[in-house]
């Protein structure tokens, strides 16, 4: 199979994967560099550590708190660095979001225990991390990217030239990003548990080697899922003309050649 070379004598297979580290590491909006800790690429490191403490120390409130703590300041950062970069976002904003996803997180996780103290069903109590996870998600994302749903997001062409501001693509973008957070959450938080729960009736495992296997259990599952999950919806979404709000529309439809606008989605 001939390699194609591109006019500075790189292949195209060299510029495939160039574009792949380029796209991980740099904000589309910003072309800055973004922090490790909140690169989509993180996540799977990030969330091993994080989410098999929270399946592993759920029994005791203080447990549940300061892991909370821990995995919306960790959220929060992964928000902020994907986000929409032209929606400006104050230090209070911020504060706010993280103050109420964790309110949320720690609600759902301290009420949840108290519900189902009298079940007696190994699984529900490891299920209760993930549902107070989804919680504090459902307020995370859509705080911290309040601006978005507020007063809109930009949206341009197919060649990236801004054409308006929509708050009906805001509000997408950010569900679109909620949908996705709460589906890699799905396969990581439930599919371990219950793996660990089968096994730990059939084998007397100690807790080393519980914690090990549950650990490689999230990053397999995480490796998979994470993936699919944000191709759900592509980082460059696109939008219908007819669906933007009555002002907007109209002037794109006057001034004709558009029926559809694009704008990044953010992760």
């Amino acid at each position: 199979k001939a390699v194609v070379q591109n006019p500075h004598g790189h292949s195209s297979q060299q510029v495939r994967e160039a574009r792949i580290v380029y796209e991980s590491a740099f904000h589309p909006d910003t072309g800055l560099v973004n922090p490790v800790i909140g690169r989509m690429a993180f996540q799977i490191p990030g969330n091993v550590a994080i989410v098999a403490a929270m399946l592993t120390f759920f029994q005791k409130s203080w447990q549940v708190v300061g892991l909370q703590l821990v995995n919306q300041a960790f959220m929060a950062f992964c928000n902020f660095t994907n986000r929409n970069a032209q929606s400006q976002l104050t230090n209070r904003q911020a504060g706010s979001a993280f103050a109420a996803a964790t309110v949320a997180a720690v609600g759902a996780s301290v009420g949840l225990r108290r519900a189902l103290a009298d079940v007696r069903s190994p699984v529900a109590g490891r299920l209760v991390p993930f549902l107070a996870v989804c919680a504090g998600n459902a307020c995370n994302v859509p705080l911290m990217r309040q601006n978005d749903i507020v007063a809109g997001i930009v949206v341009t062409d197919r060649e990236g030239h801004p054409l308006g501001v929509s708050r009906k693509a805001g509000l997408v973008s950010v569900a679109q990003v909620v949908a996705t957070r709460i589906g890699t959450c799905i396969p990581m938080m439930v599919l371990p548990p219950l793996v660990m729960t089968s096994l730990q009736r059939r084998l007397p495992l100690r807790p080393p080697a519980a914690t090990a296997i549950q650990a490689s259990l999230i990053g397999l599952v995480t490796w998979g899922a994470l993936p699919l999950a944000c191709a759900a919806f592509p980082q460059r979404a696109e939008m219908g003309v007819a669906r933007l709000e009555g002002r907007l529309r109209a002037e794109l439809q006057a001034r004709g050649g558009h029926s559809v606008v694009y704008f990044n989605k953010g992760l």
